[in-house]
């Protein structure tokens, strides 16, 4: 999971991605686009909307 995350930000100059299991709140990957410096996965705010969905599957 961690793999596909950073492939799916490396397709933007500017993306985060972090990846929640609905059931139990536990993080399975988070990948920052560029790596370095400010971590916005974790510490960005974004506004619901549009830009933001919650995509569950099995």
């Amino acid at each position: 999971m961690q793999a596909a995350a950073e492939k799916a930000v490396k397709e933007f100059p500017t993306a985060a991605v972090a990846a929640v299991e609905p059931s139990t709140g536990a993080i399975r990957a988070v990948a920052n686009n560029p790596a370095s410096g400010f971590n916005t996965a974790f510490q960005g705010k974004q506004a619901p909307g549009s830009t933001m969905k919650i995509v569950t599957g099995r």
